[in-house]
């Protein structure tokens, strides 16, 4: 908002008795430039939607094994602020080599490789 703008407007106003007015009518609003810091953390936030939403589904026979984005995301390295780590290459850093995840009612446990989850979405975890 441009404030000298809108207190000119509001001055105006109540010179007139004009007790309603819209101050974007008046110019009194600006659109504001993303920061590189803003610019980034949309950036960011693109590529964890895309991270998230991969739609992984493994089938493990009697049942299928869907990832959500909360599984995804949990795979994840999170600094001190939460925020996901990268790598020197800006791919994103997960948790050790490997993530478990418990699956069905029988709680069996499946070892899935993350490494994979990017490049082949069809390849089948490691027995």
């Amino acid at each position: 908002m441009n404030f000298e703008t809108a207190i000119a407007v509001i001055q105006n106003s109540i010179g007139e008795k004009q007790w309603k007015i819209d101050l974007a009518d008046y110019g009194c609003y600006e659109d504001i430039s993303d920061s590189e810091e803003d610019q980034r953390q949309r950036e960011l936030w693109v590529r964890l939607q895309e991270y998230n939403d991969c739609g992984i589904v493994y089938d493990m026979g009697a049942e299928q094994l869907t990832f959500s984005p909360a599984d995804m995301a949990s795979f994840l390295e999170k600094d001190a602020d939460n925020m996901p780590v990268v790598d020197e290459t800006g791919a994103f850093v997960v948790r050790k080599d490997f993530v478990l995840l418990t699956v069905g009612s029988n709680r069996m446990k499946v070892a899935l490789f993350c490494a994979p989850l990017k490049k082949n979405r069809n390849k089948k975890p490691p027995v």
